[in-house]
């Protein structure tokens, strides 16, 4: 596995001390609600299947291409492909974790997340890997 070479994670992070989870706390709806910044009684997703909003609101990635800046996203669990709308991210790379052995779609997500980050110039990125919970 690589390792990227830019700017340190403390460097660029932004720490949230305070930060609580949704109820339940199951994954989909959690990150829903963390990219939309409203709880699940108001994206209407509150298990792993996506329900389409009845009154759609922008989340974080189509509020970053509304003010030109650019998003990626790296994922391995298919249902994350929910969480922004057609049209609001510059990249997306997807990696299904059950077509591999364990560990291997994190490792090939990880690499492709560096390559793209250190060739070109993104303002937000997300990576979930997925191997890890299980």
């Amino acid at each position: 596995m690589r390792t990227a070479s830019r700017a340190s994670p403390k460097s660029i992070a932004a720490p949230a001390p305070r930060a609580v989870t949704v109820f339940p706390s199951v994954t989909l709806p959690c990150h829903l609600s963390l990219f939309h910044s409203v709880d699940p009684s108001r994206h209407g997703t509150t298990g792993n299947v996506y329900a389409p909003q009845v009154r759609p609101i922008n989340g974080l990635c189509e509020v970053i291409r509304k003010n030109n800046k650019k998003s990626a996203f790296f994922y391995n669990w298919e249902e994350l492909r929910d969480l922004t709308r057609p049209g609001s991210l510059k990249f997306s790379y997807y990696c299904d974790e059950s077509a591999y052995e364990y560990g291997k779609s994190n490792e090939m997500l990880s690499d492709a997340a560096i390559d793209y980050l250190l060739h070109n110039d993104i303002d937000f990125t997300f990576i979930y890997l997925g191997e890890v919970d299980n």
